[in-house]
């Protein structure tokens, strides 16, 4: 296949998508980060077999019962029935690959410089706004610039806070609402810190989790909840605002690391759905109004376990980078495998990070350095 990018010198380890889906950022094993421009998504492709679960799925956003989350016999059968035309669909796209359209070639934008020495980028993330670019790594340390203007020959990132706050790798960044103001960091130390962008300090460090942090949400519409994932086996929610005791609730069940989470329909008011990855080879969704006990599983367990995941923006459908060279898309009420897109369709090592856009694009990043946009849609019917 010919629509990937190598700009990276070394594995991708993190993405993130702007807010208006027109640039991605990609941090890697390099002591750099790229922005890269996004062409506009290509013509989908379509099927003449009709979506038949269009009309029995319902939006997560408006589902008010935890178990109905976990799928109506309705939605199973219907599940079913679109998991066999994916079957029959991917038999027919393998022997074309080459002539894929779901796959879209990226340009390199601009180059930011995170400075010398061994400083993996370990996370990476737009500003609401998509005016600024905040990175993490190796370093300890946490870097915000505005990549839109180039001061000399690079583009300039400045370092927030002291540099010294941090007792450990920094794994997962995010911002805190709809403005530029506020950032969250997880740390292999196991807190939660949060920074004022203007002034570049640390105004709160919270305890997230008994182990490292791996991964951190954030709401967008309730910027006083942040939700942590890390290699105690569980998540928790915390609310910011109560610096002594943030947590506030748990997500139970995992029996290894939590290595990504995401919050559900996080720009809309009616949020309370979690999914978790982990290298326990399950992807799971919690209901944050009953968090003891996950409300959907994944079926089938993915041997060397799951690196990322993400929703589709109308919540239908998970999308998860197994730990190999593919990265599948799971019935979010059911848990079943609804596709697999293996090695022939892009990579060649294994899947990284995995990022959805607003409009339902998937931004994913491997091993293999090279990074793919996907255009997707009716995915069981590709």
């Amino acid at each position: 296949v010919g629509h990937r990018l190598k700009g990276h010198l070394d594995r991708v380890t993190c993405l993130g998508w702007s807010k208006d889906g027109k640039h991605v950022v990609s941090g890697s094993k390099e002591a750099r980060v790229l922005v890269w421009a996004v062409p506009a998504a290509s013509a989908p492709c379509t099927h003449d077999t009709k979506d038949s679960t269009t009309s029995t799925a319902k939006d997560l956003s408006h589902d008010d019962k935890a178990g109905e989350l976990a799928g109506t016999k309705i939605a199973a059968d219907a599940a079913h029935a679109a998991a066999d035309a994916a079957s029959a669909t991917m038999s027919a796209a393998a022997s074309a690959a080459s002539d894929a359209k779901n796959l879209l070639a990226l340009k390199p934008c601009e180059e930011l410089n995170m400075g010398s020495g061994n400083n993996w980028a370990l996370a990476c993330t737009f500003s609401p706004t998509g005016r600024f670019v905040a990175v993490a790594g190796l370093n300890q340390k946490i870097a915000v610039g505005d990549w839109r203007f180039q001061r000399g020959r690079s583009y300039a990132l400045h370092q927030v806070g002291n540099g010294d706050e941090h007792l450990g790798s920094v794994t997962a960044l995010c911002y805190l609402g709809q403005e530029d103001g506020l950032l969250a960091s997880g740390c292999s130390d196991s807190y939660l810190r949060i920074w004022d962008v203007e002034s570049m300090k640390m105004i709160a460090r919270l305890s997230a989790q008994e182990d490292e942090v791996q991964c951190l949400a954030a709401h967008e519409f309730s910027p006083a909840v942040v939700v942590s994932g890390g290699a105690d086996c569980c998540a928790r929610v915390h609310d910011i605002r109560q610096t002594k005791r943030s947590c506030v609730a748990v997500l139970r069940g995992m029996q290894s690391d939590v290595e990504d989470l995401k919050i559900f329909g996080a720009n809309s008011t009616t949020s309370n759905f979690v999914a978790t990855a982990c290298r326990d080879g399950f992807c799971r969704i919690h209901d944050l109004r009953n968090p003891s006990k996950a409300v959907m599983t994944s079926q089938v367990p993915e041997n060397r376990g799951f690196t990322s995941i993400d929703f589709s923006p109308d919540g239908r459908w998970l999308y998860a980078a197994a730990a190999r060279r593919e990265w599948q898309v799971l019935d979010a009420y059911t848990g079943a495998s609804v596709l697999k897109v293996n090695s022939g369709f892009g990579h060649h090592d294994v899947v990284s990070c995995l990022k959805v856009a607003q409009d339902g694009r998937v931004c994913t990043g491997s091993d293999d350095m090279g990074i793919c946009v996907w255009n997707v849609d009716r995915p069981q019917f590709w």
